[in-house]
């Protein structure tokens, strides 16, 4: 997805106003990275990331990311960002295969209509 919906009411509830400003912002760059990842708010692995990676994919160091409980959590070796817009990341996976497959059925018909001459003209010549 190219961009973020947040809810502002839930930014006003537990756990992310009761959250230091440090932590809200780790939070908000590791959920920028999944959405833009479309990976359901659960980064596989990410526990073996050096702090490298997490500068670079995420803009936030392990250390942060560490201290940003409940807002992040560990499942395992797997991350997983709270409040992850699930919801819309399907609806946007819905909408990207109903174009796919619109733009197949068009392409189809124009190879089928070059067969046959193109278009038919409007009118005659």
């Amino acid at each position: 997805m190219n961009w973020l919906s947040l809810r502002i009411t839930d930014l006003q509830k537990p756990p992310f106003a009761g959250a230091k400003v440090t932590s809200q912002g780790a939070w908000l760059m590791v959920l920028r990275y999944c959405v833009e990842q479309e990976n359901g708010g659960r980064i596989v692995n990410a526990r073996s990331w050096s702090e490298r990676v997490w500068r670079i994919a995420c803009h936030v160091t392990p250390h942060a990311v560490n201290g940003a409980a409940p807002l992040l959590t560990w499942e395992g070796d797997d991350l997983v960002v709270w409040n992850y817009p699930t919801a819309k990341q399907e609806e946007v996976a819905r909408i990207r295969a109903m174009g796919q497959s619109n733009s197949a059925r068009k392409a189809a018909a124009a190879r089928e209509n070059g067969k046959l001459g193109g278009r038919p003209r409007k009118e005659p010549l």
